[in-house]
């Protein structure tokens, strides 16, 4: 197995390179939209500013197959004891993180046991850590370690959304025609999803949603306008879904998710909690599934994560491994004690 690393990014973001990208997209059967390259710049564009991050893209060859897996270095700074980690392009802000796989399946314990070595003795880091890699018949278990669950629906199941529903349990059935019955009660109910031109209208109403997102999770990190960015950049190239439901012109709940090679995945929701007895984070998503049943989407990815909810939906489910190693030279030893003191000192 060859490999190749590119480590600068004017040669990451050269067009030849990002044509070559987009093919291998288009060619993989693994590929997964948070590894887009047109997604990938809108995270290192927004953390750039404020991370010490660089390129280390790696491109393993072995016979007729490449393996394509962008990762990070990333220089924490004075607070981090200036530890090196290498971590996935996307990091805790994309649910997965598996490589791209171009050409013949083959048995990918031997990529990462050869891209471990390969690491190891090319380049200087502190720790090493991977998560959301979805493919658990690929990963020997005795590197990686179960970490969370990604539930999905299979929209081949359902020709129309009424056979969707009638999949559910009745009480989960019920309750959507129930709630949208009380809401149409007290007004009118309208569901928009923004069209392609509609970005300024999309920000309009990206700003009352982070601002309900923070009140439901407060100790949620968001870097800096990272989510306008991902409207701003990504909306117009159709890989970008964002929607909300109005009552009465007062929008109740918001839906921003990504899709890609029809598939849609679910990946952040909000809502106006003064509806909450109206479940309007709930109706979003069921509205956002009878659309992506309409246009023929073949999966509806609920992402990771076993929320309460996501059970109640005819979901299957597939595990999520993580991998962590630390390096063990007597530096990254030290600067792991310094690290942990300071925690402990808080």
């Amino acid at each position: 197995m060859k490999f190749e690393w590119i480590t600068n990014w004017d040669e990451v973001w050269n067009d030849n390179f990002i044509h070559q990208w987009n093919e291998w997209m288009d060619k993989s059967k693994t590929a997964h939209v948070f590894f887009n390259p047109d997604v990938a710049k809108v995270w290192v564009d927004t953390f750039m500013p404020i991370r010490d991050i660089k390129p280390m893209f790696c491109i393993a060859k072995y016979n007729n197959t490449t393996i394509f897996l962008p990762l990070i270095l990333w220089r924490k700074n004075w607070k981090n004891a200036f530890i090196k980690s290498i971590i996935p392009l996307g990091y805790s802000d994309y649910d997965y993180h598996d490589p791209i796989i171009i050409g013949d399946e083959i048995n990918m314990n031997l990529f990462w046991e050869k891209l471990i070595d390969n690491i190891y003795k090319n380049f200087s880091y502190d720790e090493f850590f991977i998560d959301g890699i979805y493919n658990n018949n690929l990963i020997d278990k005795n590197v990686f370690f179960k970490s969370d669950i990604a539930p999905y629906i299979d929209l081949r199941c359902f020709n129309t959304f009424d056979d969707f529903l009638m999949s559910l349990k009745s009480k989960a059935r019920n309750d959507y025609k129930r709630q949208l019955k009380r809401l149409s009660e007290i007004g009118n109910i309208e569901y928009k999803v923004f069209l392609l031109e509609e970005k300024t209208e999309a920000i309009n109403e990206l700003n009352d949603m982070l601002y309900f997102h923070s009140k439901r999770w407060p100790n949620a990190y968001k870097a800096p306008y990272y989510h306008f960015n991902l409207i701003n950049n990504l909306l117009d190239k159709n890989l970008l879904h964002f929607s909300t439901l109005k009552l009465n012109n007062t929008t109740i709940s918001w839906n921003l998710s990504f899709k890609y090679k029809k598939k849609f995945y679910f990946y952040m929701p909000a809502y106006n909690e003064k509806y909450n007895k109206y479940s309007p984070g709930k109706l979003i998503m069921f509205l956002s599934l009878k659309d992506s049943i309409e246009k023929n989407f073949l999966i509806y990815d609920l992402l990771k994560g076993a929320e309460n909810y996501k059970k109640q939906l005819p979901v299957i489910e597939n595990d999520l491994f993580n991998l962590y190693i630390k390096n063990t030279n007597l530096l990254s030893i030290f600067k792991f004690k310094i690290n942990s003191f300071k925690r402990l000192i808080k």
